[in-house]
């Protein structure tokens, strides 16, 4: 899953391998491009994202926190909590000093790539069906 937030861009998936300690399936790891973004999270959230940030410069993603499962939900939540905003690109630039102007320019990217798919999709037949989602993927409300 990824996700832009004002604290910076995360990709996070559940780990390749069991710790020794837990299974794989029981923690999830925040990986992101820049080691600024995964401190201004931790820095949010001291408690829930305690540990050590990894680095590796032979992966996809330079910086990696792993942490349980159970805490990043509880973060997630907060993350939605903390929705304050009507614009999210513009939240970003205005926190641009400690995340870097690189990251809103990079948001603006994102926006103008999703857009032209917006404009593609309006152009293409109505008549695609949408897949079912899987079970797992349901959200009930």
């Amino acid at each position: 899953m990824w996700l832009f937030t004002r604290y910076g861009f995360f990709s996070v998936t559940q780990p390749t391998k069991d710790n020794p300690t837990v299974k794989a399936s029981e923690l999830v790891q925040i990986r992101a491009r820049m080691r600024m973004h995964l401190q201004a999270l931790q820095a949010r959230f001291p408690v829930g994202l305690a540990g050590e940030i990894l680095e590796s410069e032979e992966t996809d993603y330079r910086y990696r926190l792993i942490v349980e499962r159970h805490r990043f939900e509880r973060v997630a939540a907060a993350l939605v909590g903390e929705l304050d905003y009507s614009n999210f690109k513009g939240a970003c630039s205005r926190q641009s000093a400690w995340l870097g102007s690189g990251y809103s320019h990079a948001l603006h990217e994102v926006w103008s790539i999703h857009h032209g798919l917006q404009q593609g999709a309006q152009s293409a037949s109505a008549a695609k069906a949408l897949p079912d989602a899987s079970p797992n993927e349901a959200v009930e409300g």
